[in-house]
């Protein structure tokens, strides 16, 4: 069995922009811009071979523990990360935790317009907090810094990237080819030239795949974990935790709690802190249910629709008890 992922845009359920500035704006005039979150498809259905040949199990067999090693790798990675609330309160004098949400969602507002694969936007918020936890940004560059990490990242992970001219057309800025290279050194080396992390985005594929999520349960965790991408307080928590407690939302709030459940289980089986993925799972859910009270009205009847099936009043105390109880059986 192989899962093949694409980073087609999707022809089926499209999400609508509803931003309260437009990307002709410089970033210092967009006070409380907000973008519903567009669909990508980026999980496709998995291809699955019918043959019951014994030869094909061993390579599902193989292709599982493969993953499975992937993603206990990447475990131990994420815990270097160097990017944290109190790094960033600590290394910023003129950047607020509000400027910072504000240049992310203008990152966002961005990458729908190239319409990259969405790994661009998550390993470019990861280069950008590990960037604003580390060197002191002054406030009239943020928005150079916060683009040159969505540029560098589209040349990890796509053939073209956008040029320079392209991100002054959509910003209205000015920026220079020079700048750009001055500050792509600077962001090398504060990530010691590493290029590669974990995000949320990555750890999501694996259980959304294995727990069956459908086309709403898929919409509705990028949604949640693009949303997380924009609070500052998740900075606190590693990309593996963000990851499943979108996961866990989303099938919750559509009403499959016995996923969500076996999702809590898998978490903690695996070494998760109860409490933190509770604390963070919560407030995921907080900042979710918000989002949608805001924008919903103002939504495409597409968006609309998957709204009204959502539910996030959840009882998640009560979810992770029966979760914590059913490991100890």
């Amino acid at each position: 069995m192989q899962l093949q992922e694409t980073n087609r845009i999707s022809q089926g359920f499209r999400t609508k922009e509803i931003l309260s500035s437009s990307l002709s704006q410089p970033l210092a005039n967009i006070h409380k811009s907000t973008h519903v979150l567009e669909d990508d498809s980026e999980y496709s259905d998995p291809e699955f071979d019918d043959s019951e040949d014994e030869e094909e199990s061993v390579e599902e067999e193989e292709a599982t523990n493969s993953t499975s090693i992937i993603i206990n790798q990447a475990k131990k990675e994420e815990i270097n990360i160097r990017s944290s609330c109190q790094m960033f309160l600590k290394t910023q004098t003129e950047i607020k935790t509000n400027y910072r949400e504000v240049a992310v969602k203008w990152l966002l507002k961005l990458h729908y317009n190239f319409h990259l694969a969405n790994d661009v936007l998550f390993n470019a918020i990861t280069y950008f907090d590990i960037l604003l936890s580390n060197k002191k940004i002054p406030k009239s560059e943020l928005q150079l810094y916060a683009v040159v990490c969505y540029w560098v990242s589209a040349k990890v992970d796509t053939r073209v990237q956008p040029s320079v001219a392209q991100f002054n057309n959509l910003s209205g800025e000015h920026f220079t080819n020079e700048l750009f290279s001055r500050v792509e050194i600077e962001l090398l080396g504060v990530l010691g030239y590493k290029l590669s992390f974990p995000t949320s985005k990555f750890f999501m594929r694996q259980p959304l795949t294995l727990l069956g999520a459908d086309e709403k349960v898929t919409h509705v965790s990028r949604l949640v974990s693009e949303v997380a991408l924009i609070k500052f307080d998740f900075m606190d928590y590693r990309p593996s935790i963000n990851a499943a407690a979108s996961v866990i939302i989303s099938f919750a709030c559509l009403g499959h709690t016995d996923k969500a459940i076996e999702m809590i289980k898998t978490e903690l089986l695996d070494g998760s802190n109860m409490e933190s993925l509770l604390n963070c799972t919560k407030l995921q859910c907080k900042y979710s249910k918000e989002f949608i009270a805001t924008h919903k009205e103002s939504s495409s009847n597409e968006v609309k629709s998957l709204f009204d099936l959502v539910n996030m009043e959840i009882d998640f105390d009560n979810m992770f008890q029966i979760a914590s109880e059913s490991i100890c059986v």
